[in-house]
């Protein structure tokens, strides 16, 4: 219940760290390739053109927030805002995703219970029966010594 109270609520904060940093993400992704042709190097290339991206696209987003504003204050502050919501946004899709396949689970659970208490029932015969057998092993082997004792 949690976790589905901060999806719910952290979805705008996700979004508009999915709008300001989805530019840049794609400058780079598909800059990378284009720049190198080894593709060993794409992760060191595609850091470097992702963080000269976010520098120029985040400037960009300052100037135009001057440009509307006129305020040092909301600038600073979407300054500050900016690189938060995009590290948000990385925690936050691993939490969704989570969540996610959570509530798949538990779907599948809750829509197979007959198999689940068929499952169950199979695990308690299987226990008698292993029961009779030792019940079974203790009487025939009485008589023998054993080596290991408990």
């Amino acid at each position: 219940l949690k976790t589905l109270a901060y999806a719910f609520f952290g979805f705008p904060i996700w979004l508009f760290g999915v709008i300001h940093g989805y530019p840049p993400y794609i400058i780079a992704k598909s800059m990378t390739p284009k720049v190198t042709g080894r593709r060993e190097f794409y992760g060191a290339v595609g850091m470097m053109i992702g963080m000269a991206s976010f520098l120029v696209i985040y400037s960009i987003y300052l100037l135009i927030s001057w440009l509307i504003f006129h305020s040092f204050v909301i600038t600073i502050t979407y300054f500050i805002v900016l690189p938060i919501t995009a590290v948000f946004c990385l925690y936050y899709a691993r939490m969704v995703r989570k969540l996610y396949h959570n509530l798949k689970t538990s779907s599948k659970m809750f829509s197979a219970q007959g198999v689940l208490v068929g499952l169950i029932s199979d695990r308690n015969d299987i226990l008698e029966e292993l029961e009779e057998i030792g019940i079974d092993f203790r009487t025939i082997y009485r008589d023998k010594p054993t080596v290991n004792k408990p």
